[in-house]
């Protein structure tokens, strides 16, 4: 590697006493070109170095033969004797390096004739000890005058090593300078104690023993072990540990040492204790917990040997590498090929043509159920009225076939069945499907609507017709009771609400029957209405059900249906590898992103009720006096879903999600503008990873993105691309006419037509108008939000306690919010954590305690805690406060179940600070949704030891941009969370701050469980860790960095050889030129990796049942069918694998 040279201590980060900055560039396709012979049974390190390294490795030539057989089966390394490598080809001057560790007359002999047979361009002999000069002088074969040699001494300790070894090297050359130690030397090079090679995970032996201190020598006492009476030395952490090449087998691993420990309270405390195997290697600057697993104890010790047979890593590795380095550069064999440059530029510096500032905004599409429709939709400029009359003539006509065409459909469905149980029901329901048919209109439905079960597919067509019976707990009873309503704030609104009641018994969504159970009702006052609200939990009805939990899209979803301008089809783009797009041209000459909203008329009343519930569902009707008189009560109950039943929401989804999948029909529906041909992945660390593309993609045939869609209970908003908004007004129309033949309505007073600039979805903001796709939320929402964040620290100022109803209504904005502005999710725990304080087993800051395990599964099983509630009964805190914002729900709602103050918290405080800190401006702000570019991404590995600290950037081009260093002996007594945390922020503030990563997706692995929950979620109450994430996220909005910290294992960290960087180690992963890409393989699935494997291992239990993984074209389709299915998506995928298999449990 490209070492920069040393760093002044202007340029150290926070923590850091010292540290070296590294630039190197991936690749080992030339390394082979590299050759090397190995002499001596006491090679094994030379053999292993170069094998990583990538060299060709002709000959090792070994006397002993259980070394040959080891070095035959693990490095597939041609070994021979002594006799035979004499006669090794060429038989002229060889130009490879041959390498030797030597220690006997006969070994330095069998050098000499091997070198003269061979005549290599470069010969390297290394042997241990305090040499004399004549003595090293001596072991130098003769050579002519075409040689040059260098004889240097390496102290382990100069080269960062950690114990007192000393080396003695002898380098001829006839194709390079010699290389000196004093030349490798110049290099940076800082001391680190024996602490850095151990492992501080490791805590105090349990036995007793005798420690009897000493001073003025190498080890700070002894230790007499009480069972054997042997007496050990002890070395100091903070010191150096003895050569290891002096203490002879089987006692080389005996020694103790006192050192530090993460399991200590105390930070500065130590514990003397034995040294461990694995640590042994690391003192040789060997990585040992891999390389050791599942290895016998014999051959562990044997490997330990051979390792001490040769120079520390740290001197054999660099010596190595500076050989192997210096031959590609002679020989002009480039390590990589920059042909792709780094690209860092934000989204907002691409230029974009001027027509796109008068690109139209459409309104907003909100208006109340009864409002007209806005016929000027269907028309054109300059229409004569004599057009408007013919069209509204047409209609007519059209509505009168569209009746009587399904009036047909229904009684010949009818009439071909045999006769049956179900046929009573089957009249009925069809009776009440003809009814409402024939009172529709072209644009209304004027008695309402139900599904046209028949003309679904059959298995659906039962609980089409009599609904899904809710689900009710275990061993409880249902409640009766006739409760009255709440009275509503004025007449007129009593009155409003009483008008909603009679349209609803007009549309026989209420009927006549047995009643055991009213459900009250209360309204919600809104603008020029108010919307009815019936209260089920009031009446105790919904604590007895159960309901499953479903899943919703969200804006990410959209998000993943939305893409770039492009001047070509998406996979035609892809083909090419991603090249620029020139958005300077005309904008008619690239396809765009079209969205439409289609919003479902009347949702949950699309859906019957259960027969066996009805009687629950009991309805208070009153004959309204204006005289003043009494008003006759009486009852009657719905016969269909109603708002504000537990089980509402998720029995309508499930119907609703059935009634979409029919309608867009299957993948290779000849007709469908929802079909496609394949998915293709484009996942992050994949070598064709696009990140200004979505993840997962389904292509129709001629390469374009098919149309799909996103909803969000009864809104629906698809999305399709074209030059213009031909493709989204094919996908608008089939979806609606394949809703409403099925009496699905949907509703054309909020159909918004296709347009780039629609309004909010769910209160977000996609638009599209522009080459690169931006996200908002409203301004409304923004200034509300803001201002009630801004209200929270003005009441804690002044009290300590705020309104809880106002809290939680803040909080559900919040999450209404961070839909679009994820990097300030976690700052919302603060006001959750507040929020359910007032329960029981809970901090100051409201963070859970820990309990037993048989008391949380005790409260799971129901059992009452001091809140008064069971487990079951505690709605979620973040899912309940955003449905307050989203069904806009009264203050007794948002009170309901919660003391009516929440006591501030500190956590709550430091949120609302970090929340205003993101939240500046008064304007909302427009995000990208992705970088700009294909090459706008980067990789980042870090981690932290107890003394050191190391970290790489990779880059597109394959470059390698690193620091590694040693931190403060007091930052170090932080803890491990406080080094990991410090470590990525330091290396990626540094970065973000020069502009490296502008407009870029940056992909951070740790291997620090903490610091990955810490940034994701804000887990954790420290102020330094807090602090810490919060400039990060503030540097990556300024800088417009999208960064991703993802947790892999310790194993997988110390592959990627960013591990050992933080002890000074070289030897793994990218110090070898390897792509980091090979350690993180997030696009590989389990079959991928270990199909030979899984096979079998499922089929042992699966039996008969097994079938072959999902591709990812049966994510959205076979999966989604009756049977059994593997799903086995690769990590980057598994989100969107994993909501469609929650849509395959809804339907």
């Amino acid at each position: 590697m490209d070492v920069e040279g040393p760093v002044s201590n202007e340029c150290l980060l926070p923590g850091e006493e010292v540290a070296v900055d590294i630039i190197a560039h991936v690749g080992r396709r030339n390394n082979s070109k590299i050759k090397v012979r190995i002499i001596g049974d006491r090679s094994f390190t030379w053999v292993d170095l170069s094998d990583k390294w990538g060299a060709t490795i002709e000959a090792a030539v070994v006397d002993n033969q259980q070394l040959s057989d080891h070095l035959t089966s693990h490095y597939q390394c041609p070994t021979m004797s002594v006799a035979q490598g004499r006669k090794l080809p060429p038989h002229e001057p060889w130009h490879g390096l041959a390498i030797a560790t030597i220690s006997t007359p006969q070994e330095i002999q069998v050098v000499r004739d091997l070198f003269k047979a061979w005549l290599p361009g470069d010969l390297l002999i290394v042997t241990h000890g305090q040499r004399t000069r004549s003595e090293l002088k001596a072991m130098v074969p003769d050579h002519s005058s075409f040689y040059r040699a260098c004889i240097s001494k390496a102290r382990h300790s100069q080269f960062g090593g950690a114990t007192t070894s000393v080396w003695s090297i002898i380098h001829l050359s006839r194709m390079m300078p010699p290389v000196s130690i004093s030349t490798l030397m110049t290099r940076e090079h800082y001391p680190q104690p024996l602490q850095a090679s151990l492992d501080d995970t490791v805590g105090a032996t349990q036995e007793s023993h005798l420690f009897e201190p000493c001073f003025g020598k190498d080890h700070i006492g002894t230790m007499r072990v009480w069972k054997t009476g042997i007496v050990l030395k002890v070395y100091d952490a903070d010191g150096l540990a003895p050569d290891m090449t002096t203490i002879s087998p089987p006692r080389f691993w005996f020694f103790w040492v006192r050192a530090a420990s993460c399991l200590l309270k105390d930070k500065k405390a130590k514990i003397i204790r034995p040294i461990k195997l694995h640590e042994l290697f690391a003192i040789w600057d060997f990585e040992g917990k891999l390389s050791l697993e599942g290895r016998p104890l014999a051959e562990r010790m044997t490997l330990l040997q051979r390792r001490y047979d040769s120079p520390p890593g740290k001197i054999s590795r660099l010596m190595l590498h500076h050989l192997f380095e210096c031959r590609v550069a002679q020989f002009e064999l480039p390590v990589v090929s920059n042909t792709v440059p780094t690209l860092a530029v934000k989204s907002t510096d691409i230029p974009f043509s001027p027509m796109e500032e008068a690109a139209e905004v459409r309104a907003e599409a909100s208006c109340p159920d009864d409002a007209e429709i806005d016929l000027t939709v269907w028309s054109w400029v300059g229409e004569s009225e004599q057009s408007i009359l013919a069209r509204n003539v047409l209609r007519r006509f059209a509505v009168r076939w569209w009746k009587y065409y399904h009036t047909r459909k229904a009684i010949n469905w009818l009439e071909s069945r045999p006769p049956s149980d179900d046929t009573k029901f089957d009249k009925q329901a069809i009776d009440d499907c003809l009814m409402r048919i024939k009172a529709c209109k072209y644009f209304k439905w004027v008695r309402g609507s139900r599904i046209f079960y028949w003309q679904l597919p059959e298995e659906w067509q039962s609980e089409f017709r009599d609904g899904i019976k809710i689900w009710q707990l275990p061993d409880t009873s249902l409640p009766e009771g006739h409760m009255r309503s709440i009275p509503s704030e004025t007449r007129e609104h009593e009155l409003l609400a009483r008008d909603k009641v009679f349209r609803m018994r007009f549309t026989r969504y209420l009927e006549r029957g047995v009643v055991k159970l009213v459900i009250p009702r209360f309204t919600v006052p809104k603008a020029d209405d108010v919307r009815v609200v019936w209260d089920s939990k009031a009446n105790g009805h919904n604590r007895v059900l159960w309901a499953p939990s479903f899943i919703l899209g969200d804006f990410r979803d959209l998000e993943e249906i939305t893409v770039k301008w492009l001047t070509m089809p998406v996979g035609s783009y892809l083909k090419l590898g991603s090249p620029d797009e020139d958005y300077s041209q005309d904008a008619d000459s690239f396809i765009k992103s079209w969205q439409i909203d289609i919003d479902v008329g009347g949702q949950f009343h699309n859906f019957v009720a259960h027969h066996l519930d009805r009687p629950y569902l009991g309805v208070r009707m009153l004959d309204t006096a204006n005289d003043g008189s009494h008003e006759r009560e009486w009852f009657m109950r719905f016969n269909v879903l109603h708002f504000g039943g537990r089980a509402s929401p998720a029995i309508a989804g499930i119907f609703q999600q059935r009634i979409l999948e029919w309608a867009k029909g299957p993948p290779d529906h000849p007709k469908s503008p929802f079909g496609y041909h394949r998915v293709v992945l484009n996942l992050v660390t994949s070598e064709q990873w696009d990140p200004s593309l979505p993840r997962v993609m389904k292509l129709k045939r001629d390469g374009e993105l098919a149309p799909a869609e996103v909803n969000y209970v009864d809104d629906i908003h698809p999305t399709a691309r074209g030059r213009n908004e031909g493709p989204a007004v094919k996908a608008a129309k089939w979806l609606k006419s394949h809703m409403n033949s099925v009496g699905n309505q949907a509703d054309d007073r909020k159909y918004r037509q296709p347009t780039c600039r629609p309004g909010a979805w769910k209160g977000e903001i996609m638009h599209t108008d522009q080459p690169l796709p931006r996200k908002s939320t409203t301004a409304k929402k923004w200034v509300r939000f803001k201002s009630g964040v801004e209200w929270v620290l003005q009441q804690a100022n002044d009290s300590d306690s705020v309104s809880t109803a106002e809290l939680r209504r803040i909080a559900g904005l919040g999450i209404n919010v961070t839909e679009v502005y994820q990097d300030a999710r976690c700052y919302l725990k603060g006001f959750f954590n507040a929020i359910e304080s007032f329960r029981a087993n809970r901090d100051l800051n409201g963070w859970r305690l820990k309990v037993e395990v048989e008391e949380a599964l005790a409260n799971d099983a129901g059992i009452v805690d001091e809140s008064g509630l069971t487990t079951l009964q505690i709605e979620d805190s973040m899912a309940s406060a955003e449905r307050l914002e989203i069904e806009d729900l009264s203050t007794a709602s948002a009170q309901a179940g919660y003391p009516t103050l929440t006591k501030v918290t500190p956590e709550l405080v430091d949120h609302c600070e970090a929340l205003l800190e993101l939240f500046d401006g008064d304007q909302p702000r427009e995000v990208h949704i992705r970088p700009a570019s294909s090459r706008g991404y980067r990789y980042y590995v870090g981690d932290a030891s107890r003394e050191g600290l190391g970290g790489a950037t990779q880059f597109p081009d394959l470059k390698i941009r690193g620091r590694h260093g040693m931190w403060f002996a007091e930052f170090a007594e932080g803890g491990s969370n406080l080094r990991e945390a410090t470590n990525h922020t330091n290396h990626l503030l540094r970065e973000i701050r020069e502009g490296l990563h502008d407009g870029c997706e940056v992909w951070a692995f740790t291997d620090n469980g903490v610091w990955s929950a810490v940034w994701l979620k804000d887990l954790s109450t420290a102020k330094h860790l807090f602090k810490l994430v919060l400039n990060l996220r503030v540097e990556c909005r300024i800088h417009e960095v999208y960064l991703h910290v993802c947790h892999i294992s310790g194993n997988r960290m110390i592959e990627t050889g960013i591990d050992g960087w933080s002890r000074g180690d070289f030897e793994t992963g990218i110090s070898l030129g390897y792509d980091l890409r090979n350690f993180l393989p997030l696009d590989k699935s389990a079959f991928d990796v270990a199909e030979a494997s899984l096979i079998p291992w499922l089929k042992s239990w699966m039996g008969k049942d097994y079938s072959r993984p999902l591709d990812p074209e049966g994510w959205f389709w076979d999966g989604h069918l009756p049977g059994i299915h593997l799903w086995t998506p690769p990590p980057a995928a598994a989100l969107i694998a994993l909501k469609q298999l929650s849509r395959t449990k809804q339907k």
